[in-house]
């Protein structure tokens, strides 16, 4: 899949599956277009705006599940084994993109999801989770692991 410019942090995390920053109305199309089959948005609906992401989703064909995520107390064993199950349904489906509003969400659910249900050691998770967007919550996420 070629990058998405104007696509905020767009990162191929393995093929098939990326992560970024929150996409534009106009970017759901191009998303479509260029294979996506399945929108995994990770924040919480305060976030949102008026624009009806589910329902644009569903018009171009593409699945779309949300998952409220405002931070790192939100990721929860119990959301974090929920995150894995929906991501690995979705990937049997075809390419998933994952977003919040820059990625680093994204990276720090991947992280843990490897750390705590994959048995990835904390050094492989945590590149993992960069790979994917984490940023500004590495460090919490790392003691999260401890």
């Amino acid at each position: 899949m070629g990058s998405i410019v104007n696509l905020a942090n767009f990162l191929e995390v393995e093929p098939g599956l990326y992560s970024s920053g929150q996409p534009a109305q106009s970017e759901f199309a191009e998303l479509a277009a260029m294979g996506v089959r399945t929108l995994i948005n990770l924040r919480p609906p305060s976030e949102f705006n008026d624009f009806d992401e589910r329902a644009a989703a569903t018009r171009l064909g593409m699945d779309y599940l949300q998952m409220a995520v405002a931070g790192s107390a939100d990721l929860t064993p119990a959301l974090v084994r929920e995150f894995d199950a929906v991501l690995n349904r979705a990937r049997a489906c075809g390419d998933v993109l994952i977003y919040c509003r820059s990625g680093n969400r994204v990276g720090a659910a991947m992280a843990l999801a490897a750390a705590w249900i994959h048995g990835a050691g904390k050094a492989e998770a945590l590149a993992l989770g960069r790979r994917a967007g984490l940023t500004a919550m590495e460090a919490t996420i790392s003691q999260m692991m401890a």
